[in-house]
């Protein structure tokens, strides 16, 4: 790929959703990228969990619709949610620590 890991943060959601698209980025360097930025800064409690695997696994089915001139204007980019969007599998607190042992069995529409 042409465009420096190092520099994928400075790019604006255009530019990476462009870059991808014209296949300079792949979905998984990008976010490869993002994950290590934010693992990186996790002392600062930004993020309540990580999904690692699941984000890699939905960066390469990006990267395959990609490869084919497939999917929307934003496939491949990569982005993360506030925790009061309810997510299968995957911690909601809605910033309550009371809601911290749940894990909900579906996700919101």
């Amino acid at each position: 790929m042409s465009s420096s890991p190092s520099h994928i943060h400075d790019f604006t959601v255009a530019q990476l959703a462009s870059k991808l698209r014209a296949q300079e980025l792949s979905a998984v360097e990008v976010t490869q990228h993002f994950l290590a930025r934010s693992h990186a800064a996790d002392n600062l409690g930004a993020y309540l969990a990580f999904n690692d695997d699941f984000s890699l696994s939905q960066a390469c089915a990006a990267d395959e619709l990609l490869g084919k001139n497939a999917g929307g204007a934003l496939t491949g980019v990569p982005f993360a949610h506030k925790d009061i969007f309810v997510t299968k599998d995957f911690p909601s607190t809605a910033g309550s620590k009371c809601w911290t042992a749940i894990t909900p069995l579906l996700i919101a529409l």
